[in-house]
């Protein structure tokens, strides 16, 4: 039998929360991506959701299969401040944006 360590939440409130990454960047900062289009920055050591990182709810159609979905940084982030989303505009189309 194989022991497994039991996973315990650390961070509550978000809602439609899709995706969840770090920017590789040094600060140990995670970047919490929720549907209705909105990004958090988690610092380390927060338990509740952090400084609004992006707000794009606007150009969002939500909800179902659609939303803002993913979130990628570039790897020279930490000097060019370039990162990618994806999401579903109001007019149903995906896009993928700098």
């Amino acid at each position: 039998m194989t022991a497994f360590n039991i996973v315990a939440p650390f961070v509550s409130g978000f809602s439609g929360l899709t995706f969840v990454t770090n920017a590789s960047d040094g600060s140990n900062a995670l970047y919490v991506v929720e549907q209705k289009g909105r990004i958090y920055r988690l610092a380390p050591g927060e338990s509740a959701p952090g400084q609004v990182f992006l707000d794009i709810s606007d150009r969002v159609s939500c909800c179902g299969e659609r939303g803002l979905l993913g979130l990628a940084f570039d790897p020279d982030y930490e000097s060019n401040g370039r990162f990618f989303v994806d999401y579903t505009d109001t007019k149903g189309d995906t896009v993928i944006s700098e």
